[in-house]
């Protein structure tokens, strides 16, 4: 290989200054911002790997299925300066939040620092997580998952909360659960399979049983 040429282009490459990569279940876990940098790299990597092996190596790149807390730029230095200018008790408050931006693992969802986060705020209100857990109560529910021969025919908004197509969908859902006391239903495509994920919950079981039985269409 010729070294010169992977040194000339690895400079149009560079390592973003402070950048520091996490390594997840099976690869390089990163903001997609990252991506030129590291796909560089991973590429000469795959490139060496083929030849030592004499076979066909690839880079993937996935999408993290966990929900990640995410701040913006301003947020967090308007933080950072509250944190060293605010008189001492809002100083405090303002340390507080940068320090929980910290803890976040803002590169991709992380269900571990997500829960060292609320660990966090159940100690500084003093409450223990049998005391939290008591604060909400299920409702009954049913979740169903409903074959479909393209799931791509629903799209949905506002945290898959809502369905926008098909035309008509939402606005049947909505009809729907005011027939019913404390009630909300979510449709939503699954992200790996051809099917069509719903989730109800009501006042009782025996309200969204009668609700499926008087609605199949909404089913």
């Amino acid at each position: 290989m010729d070294l010169g040429a992977i040194t000339k282009y690895s400079a149009l490459h560079a390592k973003p200054n402070g950048l520091i990569l996490q390594y997840g279940t099976a690869g390089f876990r990163t903001k997609a911002e990252h991506l030129d940098h590291v796909m560089f790299r991973m590429g000469l990597l795959a490139v060496l790997r083929s030849k030592q092996t004499k076979s066909t190596i690839g880079v993937m790149v996935t999408a993290s299925h966990n929900p990640e807390a995410l701040f913006s730029t301003a947020v967090e230095m308007k933080i950072k300066q509250s944190a060293e200018q605010l008189e001492d008790k809002k100083r405090k408050a303002a340390k507080m939040l940068e320090n929980i931006i910290d803890l976040f693992n803002q590169a991709a969802g992380d269900a571990i620092s997500d829960m060292l986060v609320i660990e966090a705020i159940l100690a500084l209100k003093g409450l223990t997580v049998q005391q939290w857990d008591a604060l909400y109560t299920d409702l009954p529910n049913r979740q169903l998952k409903v074959q479909v021969a393209d799931r791509r025919v629903i799209s949905t908004t506002d945290a898959e909360r809502q369905a926008v197509t098909p035309p008509g969908l939402q606005e049947a859902i909505n009809d729907l659960v005011k027939k019913y006391k404390l009630s909300r239903a979510f449709v939503r495509p699954s992200g790996t399979e051809d099917v069509v994920r719903v989730y109800a919950e009501a006042d009782s079981q025996v309200s969204w049983d009668s609700s499926i039985e008087k609605e199949p269409n909404i089913r």
